[in-house]
């Protein structure tokens, strides 16, 4: 309901018996000149809800909860304070300290926090709603404000009676707030209707979900597509579970549908007997649903199918040490070569970020660089996971903090302030194209395209002035640096690919710098900030740290979009919503692929020569043993074409020698490659018979010593 409130509170809904009011008190109080009839964009009325100061305005000013300086509240400074600027949203507790201090500008301050376009509010229709904080409304709610669009617009048709303003002066404002009070049923109602829809509001999704055995724990891992097909069919699911085809349904929305992987598992006899003439067994994988993302090894022994089911059970390990030798006899005396077992798994491999240079590793160094060199001196806060205590520090403070709790929790016995070695940190001026270039030679100077794209997707590295905009900002610089790890990767000449990572190492640099603080110690830097001694556990600490990189770096750490994490639920949600008695073992790396990136051998530079035989049996009809041809042999590559011409006798292999130095420069490599698109054979010798010639499905190779003695008297007597 609160939310319903805020929506309309905040909606902006085009006036121009407002509009057209303004005007009038203003001409009043400040005389004919004070509005200009023929310029719309210069009333009050349309600057205010644009989120632009009048000329009657008084300039607003606050703290800003960034950097604590004093600043004018309008759109193009908050949009640099983005802390500020939710901090001011309306309904908080700073939104009504701005209103009491300028009662008068309300409107002002609204349009501020949520501005309209002016051309588009000029151009609208009157009842045309120009705004709304687009949080407040949901994706999957496309014809909500449409909807609620054609209400106010038929409001204003069936009441707003424009001649009644003429005897009642206060007809105008009675009516507006009417109309106010009639959207907030309305919009209340529709989404009410689209309840069971595809349309339908999260609140209504997740108080049905939760209704139906606390399924609304799954939606943080799920997607809209899954909770929307959730919502509409958990009751047909519920009536039909047990179906081969409701399982593979499940299977298809809840795992296909992320690409986690499912395989099931059979034991099978091989063609292999023991001492005591028992079949030996394995166990083998077959998908269940796609064949991405899983292991290549398809079968597995059984013993390693029996320690994959010890994690299931807590009774597991001991059950398995008692019966494995009985449950394998069984299996083998079984009187089925195939048996199906319940193990199901999801084996995965989490390949998410695993780069040379992780997201929170290049927040690190250019946050460090940033606070060091006065471009990020905004507050930082965060909690204390001890006491519950909120702390906030300057950002650099927060850096100070962060170094001295590491060091605590890694057991460094030193109190001195280290000097911080920074290690590839984003240069502050960017290079010219001449300099980049310069640990290139003249003779590689082709590279310079590559240079040039590197620099003109390089941002500058400006003054940040909130967290946002400071992740915002050094997050291009992460998604720059994968971009040169592909690029370099992607090429395997010996010097092109040397040199370009030089080209890309000339971006960055690697530097000792002492922390720009007066104090030498940490224990006289805590005093001064007034902060405790380190007395954490270890989880502790790091639960700390997390927090204090977290919120100065502006880096979310959502648990919900970790791979491990949604495999888990979506296989969860299988055992709930299954009613088979079937196992579910999942297996994923918990942490980060770090690519090692090692040398590898690389060439270069080298020119190659090839010389291939081909040998060809001719396929020609032999009718004399002394009857001689002349036939043309083309072969056709991509490289060459040669022409070979034999005099052939008989029953005869012809070898073709196609000899070629070939100078083939193709990124470094030198790359030979010799493709036989076809070969072509023409035969003709002399009274060849047109009629056996003409046959397309006659063999061509016919020998005549293969021959039965009838047929070469036959074939002789033709040509007697």
């Amino acid at each position: 309901m609160d939310l319903n409130k805020t929506l309309v509170k905040t909606m902006v809904i085009k006036s121009l018996t407002s509009c057209e009011a303004l005007n009038e008190f203003i001409k009043l109080k400040y005389g004919e000149g004070a509005v200009d009839n023929y310029d719309p964009s210069s009333w009050k009325y349309y600057k205010n809800i644009a989120g632009e100061y009048h000329v009657l305005d008084t300039p607003m000013t606050v703290t800003s909860l960034d950097t604590l300086e004093e600043i004018t509240f309008d759109k193009d400074t908050l949009r640099q304070h983005t802390v500020t600027r939710k901090a001011y949203r309306y309904g908080t507790r700073y939104y009504y300290s701005l209103l009491n201090r300028y009662p008068d500008q309300e409107q002002l301050i609204m349009g501020i926090l949520t501005p309209v376009d002016m051309t588009l509010a000029i151009e609208a229709e009157d009842g045309a709603i120009l705004s709304y904080p687009s949080d407040l409304v949901e994706p999957q709610e496309v014809s909500l404000i449409p909807e609620l669009q054609q209400f106010i617009k038929n409001q204003l048709v069936r009441w707003h009676v424009k001649a009644f303003a003429v005897s009642d002066s206060l007809y105008n404002a009675a009516q507006h707030a009417l109309l106010y009070l009639s959207i907030l049923p309305k919009l209340l109602n529709l989404r009410l209707k689209r309840c069971k829809t595809p349309e339908a509001h999260s609140f209504h999704i997740r108080q049905y979900l939760a209704s139906n055995r606390g399924l609304d724990r799954y939606m943080p891992y799920m997607t809209l597509k899954q909770k929307l097909w959730l919502y509409r069919n958990i009751n047909y699911i519920e009536r039909n579970a047990g179906s081969v085809e409701q399982f593979r349904y499940l299977v298809d929305k809840l795992l296909t549908d992320r690409q986690i992987p499912l395989i099931e598992y059979t034991v099978r006899h091989l063609n292999e007997f023991d001492d005591n003439y028992y079949p030996l067994i394995n166990a083998r994988k077959k998908p269940v649903n796609l064949q991405t993302n899983v292991s290549e090894i398809e079968y597995i022994d059984i013993e390693q199918l029996y320690q994959k089911e010890e994690k299931l059970a807590y009774s597991n390990p001991k059950f398995y040490l008692d019966n494995s030798d009985k449950v394998t006899d069984v299996f083998r005396t079984t009187n089925t070569s195939v048996l199906q077992t319940k193990d199901l798994e999801s084996n995965m491999v989490d390949y998410n970020d695993a780069v040379p240079d992780p997201l929170e590793r290049v927040l690190m160094r250019q946050w460090f660089y940033a606070v060091n060199n006065n471009l990020y001196n905004v507050l930082i806060s965060f909690k204390d996971p001890k006491t519950s205590e909120t702390r906030t520090l300057y950002a650099l403070d927060a850096f100070i903090y962060y170094l001295y709790i590491l060091i605590k929790r890694e057991e460094l016995d030193t109190d001195d302030i280290p000097i911080y070695l920074n290690i590839k940190y984003r240069r502050p001026v960017l290079p010219t194209l001449n300099e980049i270039m310069s640990v290139v030679p003249d003779k590689y100077s082709y590279l310079s395209k590559y240079a040039q794209v590197i620099l003109d997707n390089q941002p500058n590295l400006d003054p940040s002035y909130s967290t946002e905009m400071f992740y915002n900002q050094y997050f291009k610089i992460y998604e720059e640096s994968k971009k040169h790890w592909y690029m370099v990767s992607n090429i395997h000449g010996l010097n092109d690919r040397g040199y370009l990572q030089g080209i890309v190492n000339q971006l960055y640099e690697v530097k000792y710098a002492t922390i720009n603080t007066p104090h030498e110690t940490f224990s006289s830097w805590l005093g001064f900030n007034n902060l405790p001694e380190y007395d954490y556990t270890y989880e502790q600490a790091d639960e700390l740290l997390i927090s204090i990189l977290s919120n100065a770096t502006g880096l979310v750490i959502d648990d919900s979009r970790l791979l491990k994490n949604i495999q888990k639920a979506m296989l969860d949600m299988m055992t709930e919503l299954s009613s088979y008695s079937v196992q579910f073992i999942r297996e994923i790396n918990a942490d980060r692929i770090t690519p090692i990136t090692w040398p590898l051998t690389r060439v270069g530079d080298i020119t190659s020569s090839v010389q291939q035989e081909v040998y060809v049996e001719h396929p020609v009809r032999i009718t004399d043993s002394s009857t001689k041809t002349m036939n043309e042999v083309r072969v056709a590559s991509d490289i060459s074409e040669v022409i070979c011409t034999q005099t052939l006798s008989g029953d005869k292999e012809v070898p073709i020698t196609i000899s070629n130095t070939l100078t083939s420069l193709v990124n470094e490599s030198y790359v030979v490659d010799v493709y036989y698109t076809s070969i072509n054979i023409s035969a003709d010798y002399e009274d060849k018979d047109p009629t056996i010639n003409a046959d397309e499905s006659a063999i061509w190779i016919e020998h005549f010593h293969n021959l039965s003695n009838e047929q070469k008297l036959e074939l002789k007597s033709i040509y007697d």
